[in-house]
């Protein structure tokens, strides 16, 4: 469900269960502990793009101010997509604010007259199928709602040209401006790393807004360089130049170890751009919107890169963060990976002769095939198969080696160089001359190659230690998911609100007899011991106490078993949170701290 407003509240009669602490509600209303109206949404980070990819990857965007337009709002001059390459993501970003908070997010059923929000765009005459709500309505004031949208135009942008943007008009209190970013592939030698972070994330100086006290810090993670690298930040919002233009700041920081997870403002290790914003960083100039570029180094060993806006504390400057996105050259050539599961191709693979860099070794489904001097012996798994070899048992006392050459067995020496196998583990067993039928060689292999023991692949791999946790929102809907192996741990990242709740239900499927286990950290607090709650039942219940990033972590519990499905609902709520007093919207009272 949507965040709910005081306002909602008192609609839907539910002053009797909330009795004497909604009265006080209004007392805090401007207090961070009790923030009033609908919450906003700080962004949330997706990645594109590995080593592994068949092509690169680039990105490019464009932005248009829309204030005080009508119809016709500005036309995209889309240039720069190189010759060849290929458009593989399009969308389209939009964000005002309107008198209500009761959008329509369904173009077909939207009704101006009834209905806030605005989903009703079109680009080049097309209508936006499908818009998604990234953020809102968020308040800033009791009649004053922001919204953002994200919408896929792929069948519209197919490359360089104009591309006019129409219909933002029913935003009733103002248009900030639209935002067009393609991601396409092209063939090249090099490979980059794209962290979109979408969201609506509101800010107003340090008077904040009831929807949130301010920014939350938006941090990429990626594998370490042996060198230092440039990183390009694209940064789009709404409301720049509404104030004098004296009145922002854009923060950034790269670093290794424990990322930040709420704030860089003011931290003296990040570095500080003044007044950036402007509103006239558009195709169009026209305000309020900027889509803002900034080059970005990378020292050699980072592994993450963190940047904020700031509205600063002088006549209340009005920003409303829609979206950041970073493009990053990735280390593909023998850097330092934090990560190698990331680089699944067996050339990759053949130096990490110390798997204690992958503690998770469920993500690397290939480790049988490194071993390329003797590649036949991958091809039986089950020695069984060739029980004729007992007839020369002293020439191949390994009878796997050679299970296609019986006639002239002595034309594979490679029973000799079978003693590199040492040097991976999970080989060790075929050294054994025991009968074939007690060589337990697919049994090690069981947790390293899960991902091709389950079959079609898990799509959110790889996620299985918090540094490649999936982003998730609340109120998505339901998350079809997977654990390959006893071994496997799936890992989720979000950012809390204070005072929203936040519900997790997990349902294995009805066939087994496997549960799972829940567990909530924050950073930089990841061990079972150090979670801020966990639960055996499959629900954990969360009253965020303040605003920031929070992980979630799921795993099997009892005997456990191999390609356990099961599905995920992320759920929030806005509730009233006083000092010593949690309520959800049903009047229950909750403890804070616990699993409920």
């Amino acid at each position: 469900m949507k965040p709910i407003s005081f306002s909602a509240i008192a609609n839907k009669r539910l002053l009797a269960v909330l009795s004497g602490a909604l009265l006080l509600g209004f007392l805090f209303w401007s207090m961070r502990s009790a923030q009033a109206g609908n919450a906003d949404a700080p962004l949330q980070v997706r990645t594109l793009g590995a080593c592994t990819d068949e092509a690169d990857l680039g990105v490019l965007a464009y932005g248009l101010g829309a204030d005080g337009t009508t119809g016709n709002n500005g036309a995209f001059s889309v240039t720069g997509v190189p010759t060849g390459a290929v458009i593989v993501e399009a969308s389209l970003y939009w964000n005002g604010a309107d008198t209500g908070d009761q959008p329509e997010n369904d173009p077909a059923l939207f009704n101006p007259a009834v209905h806030d929000g605005d989903p009703t765009v079109t680009l080049n005459g097309v209508a936006v199928d499908n818009p998604t709500p990234i953020g809102g309505p968020a308040s800033w004031q009791p009649d004053r709602f922001s919204y953002a949208y994200r919408g896929d135009v792929g069948a519209v942008v197919t490359g360089n040209g104009s591309y006019v943007l129409a219909g933002m008009d029913n935003l009733d209190v103002y248009n900030n401006g639209a935002e067009l970013l393609l991601v396409y592939s092209q063939a090249d030698s090099a490979r980059h790393l794209i962290g979109i972070a979408e969201g609506l994330d509101l800010a107003a100086g340090h008077n904040a807004p009831p929807a949130g006290p301010g920014t939350v810090v938006v941090t990429y993670t990626f594998d370490a360089a042996s060198a230092d690298r440039t990183a390009r930040l694209i940064l789009f919002l709404g409301g720049a130049g509404a104030s004098p233009a004296t009145q922002s700041a854009l923060w950034y920081e790269a670093g290794s170890g424990a990322a930040p997870a709420t704030t860089i403002i003011d931290s003296p290790t990040a570095t500080r751009i003044d007044n950036p914003f402007t509103g006239g960083n558009n195709q169009n100039q026209n305000g309020y919107w900027d889509s803002y570029t900034i080059q970005v180094n990378v020292p050699a060993g980072a592994t993450w890169l963190a940047v904020q806006v700031e509205s600063k504390n002088i006549d209340s400057p009005e920003l409303e963060w829609v979206g950041a996105v970073m493009s990053l050259p990735l280390a593909c050539d023998g850097g330092p990976t934090s990560t190698p599961t990331r680089t699944p191709t067996p050339t990759s693979l053949v130096p990490t002769n110390t798997p204690t860099a992958t503690p998770t070794p469920t993500r690397t489904p290939t480790p049988t095939r490194t071993p390329t001097q003797t590649p036949t012996p991958t091809l039986t798994p089950t020695p069984t198969a060739t029980p004729t070899t007992s007839s020369s048992p002293t020439n191949t006392p390994t009878p796997t080696a050679t299970p296609t050459t019986l006639s002239n067995p002595t034309n594979t020496p490679t029973p000799t160089s079978t003693s590199t196998p040492t040097q991976t583990p999970t080989f060790t067993p075929t050294l054994t001359p025991s009968p074939p039928t007690s060589t337990p060689t697919p049994t090690p292999t069981v947790t390293p190659t899960s991902s091709a023991i389950c079959s079609p692949p898990d799509p959110t791999e790889p996620n299985d230690v918090w540094q490649d946790a999936l982003p998730i929102r609340p109120n998505q809907g339901s998350l079809a998911l997977r654990l390959d192996s006893p071994a496997d741990e799936d890992w989720f990242v979000f950012q809390g609100q204070a005072g929203v709740i936040y519900t997790f239900v997990v349902n294995v499927a009805a066939t087994s007899e496997t549960r799972s286990k829940l567990f909530l950290f924050e950073a930089p607090y990841f061990s079972e011991s150090q979670a801020l709650l966990s639960s055996s039942t499959g629900r954990l219940k969360f009253p965020a106490p303040a605003h920031g990033q929070y992980y979630l972590k799921i795993r099997e519990t009892g005997e456990g078993e191999l390609c356990l499905r099961y599905t995920l609902k992320f759920l929030g709520s806005y509730n009233l949170y006083l000092p010593g007093l949690l309520k959800d919207l049903s009047g229950q009272r909750i403890s804070p701290g616990t699993g409920m």
